[in-house]
Formats: C-alpha cells, sequence, structure tokens
C-alpha cells in the first residue's frame, strides 16, 4: 500500500534511496555540498566578529560626540578622503551639548559591508538650555581586506536644529 509520498509503507528511506538510478546519490550529495560551499563564500553572511566591531565602533563614535570630540570622531572613523570636510564640519558642533545618545537597532544591509545604526540623540544648543531630541541615522561601510576590515561612517553629523 502506498502513502501519499508514493512509498511503500514500511520500506526505510535507505531502500528507497538504494532503488534511485545509479549516481543519483552522489549528484545530490554533490549539489548540497556546492550550496553550502556557495553559501558560505558569499560576502552577504555576517559574522558575529563583524557585528561586534560595528557595535564598539558605533558605540565609540557616538561616546566621542556626547563628550564634545567631534575632532576625534573625524580622524578616527572617517576615511581620509573626507577627514577635512569632517573636520570642518565638527565646527559648527561648538555650541552643541549631547546629554544622551541610545541605538535604537542596526540594520546589516545584503551585500555584507554596509549598515545603518539608527540612533536617538538628547542635546541643547545654547544660548538655550531645553533639551531636544533628533533621530540620528548613521550610515557605516565594512572597509578593507578581509583579514583587517575597519568599519567607516559614511553619513555627516547630524543636523542639530536650533530651538
Amino acid at each position: 500500500m502506498r502513502n501519499t509520498f508514493g512509498t511503500v509503507r514500511g520500506e526505510s528511506w535507505f531502500r528507497i534511496c538504494r532503488s534511485a538510478p545509479p549516481g543519483w546519490g552522489m549528484a545530490v550529495v554533490a549539489l548540497v555540498a556546492g550550496l553550502l560551499l556557495a553559501g558560505c563564500a558569499t560576502p552577504a553572511m555576517w559574522g558575529p566578529d563583524d557585528r561586534e566591531k560595528l557595535v564598539k565602533a558605533s558605540n565609540d563614535y557616538n561616546s566621542l560626540l556626547r563628550w564634545r570630540d567631534p575632532d576625534t570622531a573625524c580622524v578616527t572613523f572617517n576615511e581620509e578622503v573626507v577627514r577635512e570636510k569632517c573636520l570642518e564640519s565638527a565646527l559648527t558642533l561648538k555650541d552643541v551639548y549631547i546629554t544622551d545618545i541610545r541605538t535604537r537597532d542596526i540594520d546589516f544591509r545584503i551585500n555584507g559591508v554596509d549598515a545603518t545604526v539608527h540612533a536617538e540623540i538628547e542635546y541643547y544648543r545654547l544660548p538655550s538650555t531645553t533639551v531636544r531630541k533628533i533621530q540620528d541615522s548613521q550610515n557605516w561601510s565594512y572597509i578593507g581586506p578581509q583579514d583587517k576590515r575597519v568599519w567607516f561612517i559614511k553619513s555627516p553629523f547630524p543636523d542639530f536644529p536650533y530651538p
């Protein structure tokens, strides 16, 4: 008697596979092995170290902003080609006082080299002492040779509107 899968009841899977055409078993094994190897080789795979490195870089960057050191943030977390521009924009932050930065979530892109950190920033801007809140989406890229990649921020400092 056959069940819904077309196999005879009580017959083991081993016996069913043994009755397959010659070479069929090896073809399936080769296909599965190929798919597994291809999946491991794609850059879309995020390892735990990659995620931890981004969390650390993002926290360090945000701490530098929080403690009013945007110049160090520019030098440490920007590629050389944009550092000068970043340092110029850091001058606009002289009257901004950040009271808190919280990471809400992190979106890792499928391509394996980009991510977005969504942060919430509380600040006040002199001469006002009213604390305001903004949402900041920080775009990051994982750059460098495979074994020495480093996270660099791609987005400029957020706008801190006057009250």
